[in-house]
């Protein structure tokens, strides 16, 4: 699925980071459990398909395995480095498990191996080797006329994995292969490739063409990204109450910037009949899932007393968790509350 391992872009503040949404409900995480008697040598890395990790490096191995659906049947930590079992390792199971359960849809049980690396921000960046499944395979299967390995080959291509450089030119011959087949990942792909320009000129109609096709099949980053076209006009004629339709079902869906468009639209009445108590319910839910301009704004509702009663504990709160997740207009406010506190 596209955007799976990595963000992608973003052409403003509105327009959804490029992040796959899983399609299946979430699922109790198992108890993460280590193998430290195992020993993990240079060598061992090499045959699962991985670099070995620096000294000291942090990271969770995983071991999972497909059941003839496509289901995760069975996940073990294999081994960890440097994080607590009982919260970083077991919170990397619960998010693999949460974003990967409808990734893998092919008909065989593989077995596969899963190295999360934390990022900066205390996230995890999902970077999945396939030994069992790689290019070659998905490039076969979607000769084949497979169009779930057509959109796989497509994302290889597009992202450049393993020994795969990225090419945006094939990644869009795959996507559109996928997408021909009615494909709603691949089309959502394809839209955004037409719009950002990458293997192919920006066509504004064209990428927002293969948006309505993904968001008839409720693809949740289509339906953001057509708000956001209708809320810009790009390729399409600038209406407000269509983009907060499309807002709406994504937000619905658990789309974090969803979330936060349509609070910003409900706090200023765009679209919408401004209703600030309602801003405040859609921020909350889009700060919740870690978003940073939805938890500087929560934090800016709590310090005016708007949609919500006045708080300067609850707004000093979520000033601090946006200012850890680099935001300056939430570092700055807390000085100035810290100031004004001194006075």
């Amino acid at each position: 699925m596209k955007l799976l391992f990595t963000t992608f872009s973003t052409l403003a503040l509105a327009l959804a980071t490029v992040t796959a949404a899983p399609t299946q409900p979430p699922v109790e995480a198992p108890t993460a459990e280590a193998s430290t008697q195992e020993i993990w040598t240079d060598e061992t890395f090499e045959a699962l398909g991985y670099a070995a990790p620096a000294e000291g490096q942090d990271f969770v191995l995983i071991d999972y395995t497909l059941d003839d659906s496509g289901e995760i049947d069975q996940m073990r930590v294999l081994k960890t480095s440097n994080l607590d079992l009982t919260d970083s390792a077991a919170q990397a199971v619960s998010q693999f498990r949460d974003k990967v359960a409808d990734s893998y849809r092919d008909a065989e049980r593989i077995e596969k191996i899963v190295y999360f690396r934390p990022d900066g921000t205390g996230d995890f960046d999902y970077r999945i080797a396939e030994p069992l499944l790689g290019l070659s395979a998905s490039s076969e299967k979607g000769r084949e006329g497979d169009a779930f390995a057509q959109n796989r080959a497509g994302e290889i291509y597009y992202y450049g994995m393993g020994d795969v450089l990225p090419d945006f030119e094939k990644a869009f011959r795959w996507f559109t292969q996928a997408a021909d087949q009615g494909n709603a990942d691949a089309q959502y792909n394809l839209g955004v490739m037409y719009q950002m320009g990458e293997g192919v000129d920006v066509q504004p109609e064209k990428a927002v063409f293969w948006y309505q096709q993904a968001a008839e099949q409720k693809q949740i980053n289509a339906l953001n990204n057509l708000g956001y076209v209708y809320a810009t006009g790009f390729g399409v004629e600038k209406d407000d109450a269509l983009a907060v339709k499309y807002y709406k079902q994504a937000a619905k869906l658990g789309h974090a910037t969803s979330q936060f468009n349509l609070a910003y639209r409900y706090e200023n009445g765009q679209g919408v009949e401004k209703d600030v108590k309602r801003a405040a319910k859609y921020y909350r839910q889009a700060a919740d899932q870690g978003h940073e301009g939805a938890m500087y704004c929560l934090g800016r509702l709590y310090e005016m007393g708007q949609g919500v009663d006045r708080s300067l504990a609850d707004a000093r709160d979520w000033y601090r968790q946006a200012s850890l997740q680099g935001s300056m207009h939430a570092q700055h406010r807390l000085q100035q509350l810290d100031a004004a506190a001194l006075n």
